[in-house]
């Protein structure tokens, strides 16, 4: 389970930091980007730029990974929003941000230590299902821990 997460983590670590290039280009290299790389049509984009946060499960390169790209227009010059999301000990303080923490350069196998579930989101677990789910997970990773939970 910590592997997943720190997979999830650095997917979206990745995305991130791949999309901040495209965060200073104009307006219509970004929308070529996401018509022709990400596949999106144009009332997606349209929303997107309304203030409608969008996500799309992307494609794995195998069935024990998950891709999510994720895009929500943010009315701040690039700089300062990667400024703030670099500062952890602000984020920390967020409601909604339950843990964070930067992983070591290199990554190791301690930088999750701490993360974890409380009793009751791990007996939430037994009721999930998918879009209806206290935890995030894909439905076959749903489907494991629930049976995994039923054991306990």
């Amino acid at each position: 389970m910590a592997k997943r997460i720190s997979q999830i983590g650095l997917v979206t670590l990745l995305l991130a930091t791949g999309i901040s290039s495209c965060l200073s280009q104009t307006s219509s290299e970004l929308q070529t980007f996401l018509v022709q790389k990400i596949g999106l049509k144009q009332d997606q984009i349209a929303a997107i730029q309304n203030g409608q946060p969008f996500a799309k499960s992307m494609e794995p390169r195998s069935p024990a990974e998950i891709f999510v790209f994720g895009v929500i227009y943010i009315n701040a010059a690039p700089e300062s929003f990667v400024q703030f999301t670099s500062d952890y000990d602000r984020l920390s303080h967020i409601p909604g941000y339950l843990a964070i923490r930067k992983f070591s350069t290199p990554p190791q196998l301690s930088d999750p230590e701490g993360f974890g579930f409380s009793s009751d989101d791990v007996k939430g677990l037994k009721d999930c299902k998918p879009q209806n789910c206290v935890v995030q997970l894909p439905a076959t990773a749903m489907e494991t821990l629930q049976r995994a939970v039923r054991e306990l």
